[in-house]
């Protein structure tokens, strides 16, 4: 059971995962290893990189958000750009996925 739930828990870090199926995707094209580890570690730091983009600009375009449905007269914009919840809730579930495809 310990096994399953470090399996659940590493499919729910998407940078590990994908980081994962390219370090495979590197072994299987034959790839010199100085380029399989650069490869592998561009992924995951890229990753990185664009959910801590992602988390920096939703809180920014957050006002713009109510400012236009105040001016539209609309009901409140809740801006939700690939967040954590989502992740922790189908990151499982979409790893299973994408392992088994």
């Amino acid at each position: 059971m310990k096994v399953l739930s470090f399996i659940q828990e590493f499919m729910k870090q998407p940078s590990l995962f994908i980081g994962l199926i390219g370090f495979f995707g590197f072994l299987l094209l034959r790839e010199k290893f100085e380029r399989t580890i650069s490869g592998t570690l561009k992924i995951i730091i890229g990753l990185l990189m664009l959910s801590a983009g992602v988390g920096i600009m939703v809180p920014a375009i957050s006002p713009l958000g109510d400012l236009a449905s105040k001016a539209l007269k609309l009901p409140p914009l809740n801006i939700q750009i690939g967040t954590n919840k989502v992740i922790a809730e189908l990151g499982a579930t979409v790893g299973l996925v994408m392992l088994l495809s």
